[in-house]
Order: C-alpha cells, then structure tokens, then sequence
C-alpha cells in the first residue's frame, strides 16, 4: 500500500500546491498500475497452470473412454454368442443345450472424471479461460454426465439378463417361455450397449476437440 507523507516544508504557492497533488496522483496511478500488473500475471499463471491440469485430465478420459470402448465391443460379441446359441436351442426345441457366456462389464468400465472443470467453475478460475475453452469444457462436463447415464442403464439391463440367464443352476432347464424372455432381455442389452457405444465415441470426439485449437475445433454439423 502506498503511503502519502505531507511535505516537510509549508507550500507556499498554488504551483507547489499542484505540484504535490500531482506528485500524489502519480504515485497512486504507478501504485495501482503496478498492482493490476502484478495481478495479471498472477491471473495468467492460474490460467496456464489450469489449462494444463484439464488438458492431462482430458488425456486421462480419453484412455477410459477407448478401455470403454473395447469393453462394449466385448459385451456385444458376447451377447451375440448367447443369442445365437439361445436361438438355436428354441429351434431346436431343447435338442441343442444352452450355456450362456458370462462377461461382466463392471471391472473394465469407469466414466471420465470432471474434477477439474467443476472445480474450476465452482471456484470462479473457469472465467480465466478463453470463452472457447470453457464451452468445450461445459460440452465435456455433459458428455460424462452422459456416459454416467448410460453405464447405469447398462449395468441395469445387464442384471436383468443375467437374473433370467441364472434363474436355473443349470440354463437348459429354463423354459420355452423363460427363455423367450432371456431371448428379448438379451437384445434389449445388446441395444443399450450399442447405445453406449454411441455415447462414448461422442463423447471421445468432444474430448478429442477440446485438445484442438478453436479454429481447429470445429463442431461437427
């Protein structure tokens, strides 16, 4: 803080009067600008410091989202193998045994993290960002809101596959009609899947985007 100290010596006339207001005023002007200064810089170094921290959570997400990825691939292979083989036994009204195929997407499947951005937007550093950072940030915070969704309906679907699938210790004792209803629960799975599968190569795009410059990033129409 700048301190103002009176003159020593009496001011006698109106120009030594002027002289000091005007020796005051600069020293508040040079006071203040040295403060805006040392703000800026201080605000500049929250803001690289925060676009550096969102860009290795960005690279973070987009190894979740490919690991995802991979595992609703394996989920609809999966299902695909137990519908087939379901199919062929209802065909062949039990003749063909059945054995459902068990994989469980739980242990492979995490959503991406926003802990950075919704800190940052809680906490008021997010309005250091340039307008377009933030937008692409808003659209990803979205996006694992999103995927959350989604793996709900997953997990969901899958149970109800799989309370049909072990309704018996041994699968081909289920019935023409209990296996009917495992028939439709499985392709209900494989459409929540594909679902997700959606999802998430939308959301690795927009992760994807916000890595790029804003000329670069232009959003799909």
């Amino acid at each position: 803080m700048l301190d103002v100290h009176p003159p020593h010596e009496a001011t006698h006339t109106w120009k030594d009067f002027f002289i000091h207001i005007a020796t005051i005023v600069i020293g508040l002007l040079i006071a203040v600008g040295l403060e805006q200064i040392v703000e800026y810089i201080h605000h500049r170094h929250q803001a690289e410091r925060l676009e550096q921290t969102l860009v290795e959570e960005t690279n973070r997400n987009i190894r979740i989202v490919q690991t995802d990825l991979a595992v609703t691939e394996q989920v609809i292979a999966t299902e695909q193998r137990n519908k087939t083989a379901l199919e062929r036994t209802l065909a062949t009204h039990g003749k063909e045994p059945f054995a459902y195929e068990l994989f469980d997407p739980a242990p492979g499947w995490s959503p991406p993290t926003n802990a950075v951005y919704a800190a940052a937007r809680d906490n008021g550093t997010l309005s250091l960002l340039p307008e377009s950072t933030a937008s692409y940030l808003a659209r990803l915070e979205f996006s694992a809101s999103t995927t959350v969704e989604t793996a709900h309906q997953v997990f969901d679907q899958h149970y109800k596959v799989l309370a049909l699938a072990k309704l018996h210790t041994d699968p081909n004792r289920l019935t023409p009609e209990e296996q009917g209803q495992l028939l439709l629960a499985i392709s209900n799975y494989q459409q929540v899947v594909e679902h997700a599968r959606m999802v998430l190569n939308k959301n690795l795009a927009v992760m994807r985007l916000q890595k790029q410059t804003p000329e670069e990033a232009t959003p799909e129409k």
